[in-house]
């Protein structure tokens, strides 16, 4: 069977999921300007009051993130006062990073933004839609996990 042009436009569901994710980019950096904080930083802090002091290096692992660009981010919240760097008293060599007083102070502002943003992105759903297309979205994600897994030295 030969599919028309009019036909070959597959779903695309990667192209709602990027235009959400530049706009909730551009939604938390308004919203969180008066904290100098932006899109790629709030995480560090949310994560930090979620776990606890951590290692640079579970940034770059549990968020897929490049490692000079969490250096450059971690670098930047220092700057900020918002967190505090430390030797690990396990590992001498490494560096284990947690919130400062300032940081923790400011981590229930961030919730409230990505508490508003939901808010905003679920507007006019039912819980179970919002709980259908979380359901799906985390397929879509496993299934990329795993293709990214089964194909690492980059056989497609």
């Amino acid at each position: 069977m030969q599919l028309s042009k009019k036909n070959t436009k597959l779903p695309t569901p990667g192209r709602w999921i990027s235009a959400i994710h530049r706009m909730k980019s551009v939604y938390l950096d308004r919203e969180l300007a008066p904290l100098q904080l932006n899109g790629a930083t709030y995480l560090y802090l949310v994560v930090l009051d979620v776990h606890g002091s951590q290692m640079q290096d579970v940034f770059s692992k549990e968020l897929a993130l490049n490692k000079s660009c969490v250096t450059r981010s971690i670098c930047r919240l220092e700057e900020l006062g918002y967190v505090q760097r430390e030797p690990d008293p396990n590992d001498g060599r490494a560096m284990l990073v947690s919130l400062s007083a300032k940081g923790k102070k400011i981590v229930p502002r961030i919730r409230q933004s990505l508490e508003t943003f939901s808010a905003i992105l679920h507007e006019g759903l039912t819980d179970n839609q919002v709980k259908q297309a979380e359901k799906l979205l985390m397929g879509m994600r496993q299934n990329l996990a795993d293709h990214l897994e089964q194909n690492k030295a980059g056989q497609s």
